[in-house]
């Protein structure tokens, strides 16, 4: 599957939670809301334009989730785990008494490494054509 059909395949699909998304289909559609959301970022619209797409790569990473065995929950408890780890990690950079402290930063961070690496895990894995039990019927 090209660019162009990944693209066009992610796009009628884009409100759909149901079925699998092949690793072409999620790996075109994801670097291209990277670079829509860059360039987006430099106008005031900006987060608009991000709350459009994110839909559509949340449902594109959990029907990927889906096409190699997983059950889609990884990928949103990936994500709480990068949320919460930018949460310590704020909380850690705000001074308190002058001096920001250190080991909620770290903890943070690791939080977030587990949470980033978890998801990732799950988006590259091989797709598996076996029935899977956590694909809702279509």
């Amino acid at each position: 599957m090209g660019a162009t059909q990944a693209v066009r395949a992610s796009l009628k699909q884009a409100f759909t939670f149901r079925g699998r998304a092949s690793r072409s289909e999620f790996w075109w559609w994801a670097p291209l809301n990277g670079v829509v959301a860059l360039k987006a970022g430099q106008w005031a619209g900006s987060f608009l334009v991000f709350l459009v797409f994110l839909i559509p790569l949340l449902n594109a990473s959990a029907r990927q989730s889906r096409d190699g065995g997983y059950d889609p929950i990884w990928i949103g408890s990936g994500i709480a785990a990068v949320l919460i780890g930018l949460g310590i990690v704020i909380v850690g950079i705000a001074p308190s008494g002058g001096n920001p402290t250190v080991w909620p930063m770290v903890t943070g961070m690791c939080i977030l490494t587990i949470g980033l690496l978890a998801s990732l895990l799950v988006l590259i894995s091989p797709s598996k054509p076996d029935p899977n039990p956590n694909e809702v019927p279509t």
